[in-house]
């Protein structure tokens, strides 16, 4: 019994440090709280990882009673994260695996005001306060014609992004911003820019689209990159292009990233052995399909239709349930996107010619609008043709509704089958060229 007893204590912290090793490289502890909630304020806010691929983590935290809140988000590599509460409020954080953030949010304030404390809490004071000041730089941006030749248009590229980042160096040395927060805003500085360039080389020729996204103004094979959660998608264009590009790297985090953003592997995934984080190899194979369209939770309210060349206004609805009961008898393409997303709206732009040769087929084309401007919804549905568009005008309920669907970014495409049961895994998306076969296989045209 004595033996057992020693054997037990001295093998407890040995389960103990495993069970910490296991959560502190595996995920972060995100607590807060919101205090001055109006009597019609949001009980809901949104924490978003933004992982690679599919498993990226768009976390719906609906607050208790005491409006307190604590989730352990995956975070597999140290890069930023936001904490989204109320629209077009986010908060940019940073995080390393293990650590522990609180955030305190004054709801009575417009715009809220907010305090962190907890791990790295100078670090992302100083960061998210930044990130808000400096969000009207990007306002200023001027991207050149797609008109321009390649080198033109780099040229310009660079100058706007120049001038730009010397009003950034202003506002760090007047503010004194400690010099590994200013190194990340410059980062996001120039992906936030470039995702402005989506319009210009998405429809060049591979070698002009391979010239402008490995120019080296992008820097996109440096891994101090990937502390930067937007990063991913633009090296997922890089992989797209080049895909020999990932096994001719090293084992990293960068090239951990670029097998979690490769959609297509022809039958053949990476091996476990060939990540940097073999856990993390397990997080973005793991199957996660959602099955039936989930209406839990999802409260009756009021929203949007645009069909037949009309807004509509639908009363006292659940929105998912009212998409299930439209698409009855057909199969659905599911589109969940946000007006304010360059990639959704030149997705949409670019596919018109599949939604028109699917015209008068029993395949329905539906777009749902979440976490987005109505006034920019509006001018923007008349110019989308062969689907139909559902506008959700409410917060919370679009909260939910990404939780319910398990939307991890936008865009986020879904299909849904005749008896309404939706596919999550595999879904191709708007621009990819398997989508009229993928469409046509699953509704049996």
């Amino acid at each position: 019994m004595q033996n057992s007893i020693l054997r037990l204590i001295w093998i407890l912290p040995v389960i103990l440090s495993i069970a910490f090793y296991s959560y502190a490289h595996d995920s972060i502890i995100v607590t807060g709280e919101v205090k001055n909630i109006l009597p019609d304020g949001s009980r809901t806010l949104i924490i978003n990882e933004c992982d690679p691929g599919e498993k990226s983590e768009r976390r719906v935290v609906s607050l208790d009673s005491t409006a307190v809140f604590r989730e352990e988000i995956p975070l597999a590599y140290p890069h930023t994260f936001t904490i989204n509460y109320t629209r077009g409020n986010f908060i940019n954080l940073f995080a390393e695996p293990g650590d522990s953030i609180h955030i305190s949010i004054d709801a009575s304030k417009a715009p809220f005001t907010y305090h962190l404390t907890g791990d790295k809490a100078r670090f992302n004071e100083q960061y998210a306060h930044a990130c808000q000041d400096l969000n009207h730089l990007l306002y200023t941006v001027d991207i050149p014609k797609d008109s321009v030749d390649n080198t033109e248009f780099m040229s310009i590229f660079k100058r706007e992004y120049k001038r730009v980042t010397t009003e950034l160096d202003k506002y760090i040395a007047k503010n004194n911003i400690d010099q590994d927060v200013a190194s990340l805003l410059r980062i996001g500085t120039l992906f936030d820019m470039s995702n402005m360039t989506l319009d210009y080389w998405i429809d060049r020729s591979a070698e002009d689209r391979i010239a402008f996204i490995t120019d080296d103004v992008f820097d996109l094979l440096n891994p101090d990159n990937t502390k930067l959660m937007i990063f991913p998608y633009h090296i997922s264009s890089l992989g797209d292009l080049m895909p020999e590009f990932i096994t001719s790297l090293p084992k990293s985090t960068l090239r951990d990233i670029m097998y979690a953003m490769e959609a297509e592997y022809a039958g053949q995934l990476p091996s476990p052995t060939d990540f940097y984080n073999e856990g993390y190899y397990d997080r973005i194979f793991e199957k996660n399909d959602k099955g039936d369209l989930n209406l839990t939770n999802i409260p009756d309210g009021n929203f949007f239709a645009y069909k037949g060349g009309e807004i509509a206004e639908i009363e006292n609805r659940n929105v998912l349930e009212w998409i299930k009961d439209f698409c009855k008898g057909k199969t659905a393409y599911l589109d969940v996107s946000a007006t304010w997303c360059g990639p959704c709206r030149n997705a949409i732009k670019g596919s018109q010619s599949i939604r028109k040769h699917f015209e008068g087929t029993d395949v329905v084309f539906v777009i749902l609008w979440l976490k987005s401007d109505i006034e920019t919804w509006k001018k923007l549905a008349p110019t989308i043709d062969n689907a139909v568009q559902v506008f959700v005008n409410d917060d919370d309920t679009s909260n939910l509704i990404i939780g319910a669907l398990g939307v991890n970014g936008f865009p986020t495409y879904k299909f849904i089958n005749r008896d309404g049961s939706m596919v999550s895994e595999d879904v191709p998306h708007f621009m990819n060229p398997y989508l009229i076969e993928y469409l046509k296989l699953r509704s049996g045209l």
